[in-house]
């Protein structure tokens, strides 16, 4: 997902959530598909042993 449309994402939710800071919505947003990201690749690393 490219920049923009995560920031397009984050609008929207802080619309709806009414979320002050939309940086740290984004940040917040990131880290959660890095720590899936990671998950992921932990899992096909012990899958593949």
């Amino acid at each position: 997902i490219s920049i923009s449309t995560s920031k397009k994402h984050a609008s929207l939710i802080c619309d709806y959530f009414s979320v002050s800071n939309k940086d740290e919505l984004i940040i917040l947003l990131y880290n959660k598909k890095f720590i899936h990201y990671l998950y992921e690749k932990a899992m096909c690393i012990i899958n593949t042993r």
